[in-house]
């Protein structure tokens, strides 16, 4: 009978497992944010697609530093950058076109409050990689190609005196 009450115990605890991992999944793993596409400079327009979602959902979306965004946990937390709010369709689909803010190059990730749904919690979503200007690009390679062409210059200037010392 010892046994018997070993096995209780076990089947228990994998219940109670069961349970929190059903939980955990149903909340996050199973909804989803995404953007398309996936890196852009600021004022590009950008569109986020929610997946997963229960039909009729209002779906705030934020964009926060990767390096601060497992760190926040609630909606009204100042790090957050909003970028709008979605209605999840019938598919269990939603869709937000946004414009990419005016933030530094760096990557971002995407949070996402459920307004309708019970939980209080943000829910992380795809990260977003906000990309420099494409002038700057420009910029930078013109500079580069510019400090190439004086070292190149200066180089043939030493061997053409010393060539002809």
């Amino acid at each position: 009978m010892r046994w018997f009450k070993g096995i209780q115990r076990e089947v228990l605890l994998l219940i109670v497992f069961a349970l929190l991992m059903w939980e955990t999944r149903t909340v996050s793993a199973a909804s989803w944010v995404e953007f398309h596409p996936p890196s852009a400079a600021a004022g590009e327009v950008v569109e986020a697609r929610a997946y997963g979602f229960p039909a009729s959902s209002s779906l705030a979306v934020f964009l926060a530093p990767k390096a601060v965004a497992n760190s926040i946990q609630t909606p009204d937390d100042a790090r957050l950058i909003p970028l709008g709010k979605l209605t999840v369709a019938q598919s269990n689909e939603g869709r937000l076109r946004f414009v990419v803010p005016n933030l530094s190059p760096a990557v971002y990730q995407g949070l996402i409050h459920c307004e309708s749904c019970a939980s209080t919690r943000l829910l992380p979503g795809d990260y977003f990689r906000i990309t420099a200007p494409v002038w700057q690009s420009v910029g930078i390679v013109a500079t580069v190609a510019g400090l190439f062409l004086i070292a190149v210059s200066v180089w043939r200037r030493h061997l053409h005196q010393i060539h002809f010392q």
